[in-house]
């Protein structure tokens, strides 16, 4: 245990122990610097021997990464003057008992948003205190991007959290000190700007607080070439005028999709597949399903649990989630406690408080003063609630997209299984895009025999299809997944040449299928990206915000982010489904498919990727969701 020791990552990079930083020549090197910058903003969660590798030498690696990563966690405990600076664990390292300043720094700011203004303020100012330009040395490293800019969003809402306990205490001044900090961090943010005009109005300054405003207009519509939001608008009529006026509503007629709805198309061409994962599951096996994009394994797992007649517990991870600590852990954890929220009282206190904190909305969080775990600890205890958990539901484990599963739910799906050796288990995953070795260790307990799923044949297409020319343009024009033959049958629709009768699809016209067969070549995503452009303005920024969440999203969060009436996004969302870009989940919207995501996101330029993510931000801000 190393209580003495102390990383500062805000700022300049350091290393303290009992108050005196250690002299970074004492390192030996700036890779050992990289490689603890790396353990800690892991926050005491194993980090793999590959990721570490990836991270201290992305251009080539040497003949042994793990050798050469033993030389330098010798060399950091070396310099600390304490064994414990680096826990060694199975296949990768950890951070010991440690404090790292962006773990307070986020500390306080979730501790500021359960509780009343005035300690919120309290809470905001000591996050402020600690702040600093987060990991400055690795501004060009890639492992360092995704971390850069969480912290770098975080500092904003805290200006603006800051800005809005110090106007609720009545302190505007403070308040727009705070506001202007935020503005001054993300110039392009609206709810900065709105906060700053609210807080120099509310001191007296109604000409600054009009030019703010002003600003923030002319930039967005020099910068994004876009109007100002309703809220804007609104305060800057009402600022204007010297009343206190009422928002006007922001919605708008429901823009129908050119084509007609296509209809959902039936389960063909997978009846072999799916009764053997049917016979497995029985069997108490662990199965891996594989296939690249759009081959279907989604909706096959779909179709086991809905015939297994059992109940299963069920989950995905998510690319936005790969480096999210626990993401598909949480998922799966969630899924288990809705079948039996009585097996949470048969946990340990200790492994119940832990995972109180992954779980804040099934697992009350205990009373009194949080008490403080090293992160090994930490993460035993949560892998002990976990199986527990996983293995008191007793339920199929059927998870989608592994190859985005971060390592610590890894970790636990391979404890639960090889704890269980009767629990069965289908992991769906894209091959190409999966870890060599991210599955060994439920290979090694258990066994993982790979179903790989083939393309549609000519008898599915025949089951879908009632014209032999139709049949051909779908087998010439595609790859055969499920996902690419839907799409031009739903484009085919759009352009009238096919039509559903009695489940299957038959050319309006002699010519029809020729013409299907020049759609079919066109391509998937480019049928997506043209099937999305036909959207503009809200409709455009609801189905890229959903895409750009990466996830099953709430309706009310979209509405949220856009400042839009929930019913008239209810229309919205629904009507895009119908067009099939998007799909209603058991947790909220989410695209059709992967593709229409990526191919959503992909056709967005630089600016209006960070204006939706803003507003993607301030919604799930604002509705306390998970932080991940």
């Amino acid at each position: 245990m190393t209580p003495g020791v102390r990383f500062q990552l805000l700022g300049r990079f350091q290393v303290h122990r009992e108050g005196a930083e250690v002299a970074p020549a004492a390192f030996g090197g700036r890779k050992v610097r990289t490689m603890l910058r790396v353990l800690a903003v892991h926050d005491g969660d194993l980090v793999p021997h590959d990721v570490l590798a990836d991270a201290l030498w992305p251009q080539r690696l040497p003949a042994d990464p793990p050798g050469n990563l033993g030389v330098l966690v010798n060399r950091a405990r070396r310099a600390v003057g304490d064994p414990g600076v680096v826990l060694t664990g199975a296949g990768g390292y950890a951070l010991g008992r440690c404090t790292v300043d962006v773990t307070e720094f986020l500390g306080h700011v979730a501790a500021a948003r359960t509780t009343g203004p005035g300690e919120a303020l309290d809470r905001y100012r000591a996050a402020l205190a600690l702040w600093g330009e987060p990991l400055p040395e690795d501004a060009y490293a890639d492992w360092a991007e995704r971390v850069r800019d969480r912290l770098r969003r975080a500092h904003v809402e805290v200006c603006e959290g800051a800005a809005r306990a110090a106007l609720a205490v009545g302190a505007p001044g403070d308040a727009a000190r705070y506001a202007a900090d935020a503005v001054a961090a993300d110039p392009l943010r609206e709810s900065s700007t709105l906060l700053l005009g609210e807080a120099l109005a509310a001191d007296g300054d109604r000409a600054g607080a009009l030019a703010r405003l002003d600003e923030l207009g002319r930039a967005l519509g020099t910068e994004l070439g876009v109007a100002p939001s309703d809220a804007v608008t609104s305060l800057r009529e009402r600022l204007a005028r010297k009343g206190v006026g009422v928002p006007s509503p922001g919605g708008r007629g429901r823009r129908r999709p050119a084509g007609e709805p296509v209809g959902r198309t039936a389960f063909v061409g997978r009846d072999d597949e799916l009764g053997r994962l049917r016979a497995a599951v029985g069997a108490g096996r662990v199965v891996g399903l594989a296939g690249g994009a759009g081959a279907g394994k989604s909706r096959l797992l779909a179709e086991l649990a809905r015939t297994l007649g059992v109940p299963v517990v069920a989950g995905q991870a998510y690319l936005a989630e790969r480096t999210e600590t626990w993401g598909l852990a949480r998922s799966l954890l969630r899924e288990a406690v809705s079948l039996d929220a009585g097996i949470v009282d048969t946990l340990p206190a200790r492994v119940r408080d832990a995972l109180a904190e992954l779980l804040p909305e099934l697992l009350p969080v205990p009373e009194g003063p949080p008490v403080v775990l090293d992160g090994e600890t930490r993460r035993a205890l949560l892998l002990a609630g976990g199986l527990r958990l996983l293995t008191a539901a007793g339920a199929p484990l059927l998870v989608d997209d592994v190859q985005w599963a971060d390592p610590s739910s890894l970790a636990l799906l391979g404890s639960v299984l090889a704890r269980v050796p009767t629990l069965p288990a289908v992991l769906a995953f894209r091959p190409a895009e999966i870890d060599g070795d991210a599955l060994d260790g439920i290979r090694h307990a258990r066994g993982l025999p790979v179903m790989t799923l083939r393309p549609l044949g000519a008898a599915a297409l025949e089951r879908l299809v009632d014209d032999a020319a139709l049949v051909r343009a779908l087998t010439d024009g595609t790859d055969g997944t499920p996902f690419a033959v839907v799409e031009d049958l739903g484009r085919f629709a759009a352009a009238g040449d096919v039509v559903q009768v009695g489940g299957r699809w038959r050319p309006t016209a002699p010519d029809a299928a020729g013409r299907a067969g020049e759609l079919a070549r066109a391509g998937q995503r480019r049928g997506i990206a043209r099937r999305a452009a036909r959207y503009r303005d809200r409709d455009a920024d609801l189905l890229a915000l959903v895409a750009i969440a990466g996830r099953e999203v709430p309706a009310g969060t979209v509405a949220a982010a856009l400042g839009a009436d929930g019913r008239d996004v209810l229309d919205r969302l629904a009507a895009l489904a119908a067009d099939g870009l998007l799909r209603l989940g058991d947790m909220g919207w989410a695209t059709a498919h992967d593709l229409v995501a990526e191919t959503v996101v992909a056709g967005l330029d630089r600016a209006d990727r960070g204006r939706l993510h803003g507003l993607l931000a301030r919604a799930l801000e604002a509705a306390e969701a998970d932080p991940s």
